[in-house]
Order: C-alpha cells, then sequence, then structure tokens
C-alpha cells in the first residue's frame, strides 16, 4: 500500500534556462543544499554550508556599489 505522504514533495523553480530544487526542506531545521539543473550543461548540487547556498552577502555588496555609483542593483524592484 503506498501513501501519500510517502511521497518526496519538492520545492522548486521553474525558469527559462533551467530549474533550481531545494532538497531536503524542513522549514523549521532549513535544508540540505540547493540542485542547480540548466536547460543545456551539467547540473550542481551546492551545499546548504556553501557561502554559493546563501547569496546574502553579495546582496547587500551589490547596493553599496549600487548606492556608490548610482547604478542598478541586480535585483531590481521592476525584477520582482
Amino acid at each position: 500500500m503506498r501513501r501519500s505522504n510517502a511521497n518526496q514533495k519538492l520545492t522548486a523553480i521553474y525558469g527559462d534556462e533551467g530549474t533550481i530544487t531545494l532538497r531536503n526542506v524542513d522549514w523549521g531545521q532549513g535544508l540540505d543544499g540547493i540542485n542547480v539543473t540548466p536547460l543545456q550543461g551539467k547540473a550542481e548540487f551546492i551545499p546548504s554550508s556553501s557561502p554559493k547556498a546563501d547569496p546574502t552577502r553579495e546582496h547587500w555588496l551589490d547596493l553599496l556599489r549600487c548606492v556608490r555609483t548610482r547604478g542598478r542593483p541586480v535585483a531590481d524592484v521592476e525584477f520582482a
């Protein structure tokens, strides 16, 4: 007998250039990592302990760069 709760549910973001899937998400504890699967090229697993899994620092650096140069940030409000 198969139960619906036994099926793994994936949290994924599907885009034009590939898919990002969060592995073993526990909303209280975090996740194991991120699977990045481009349409072309090699798939990559990024563990949650990797700096690449948390882009917070890069977003802050980008914001400070934009304040200095009066440029547009990578993740502009129009992008959202």
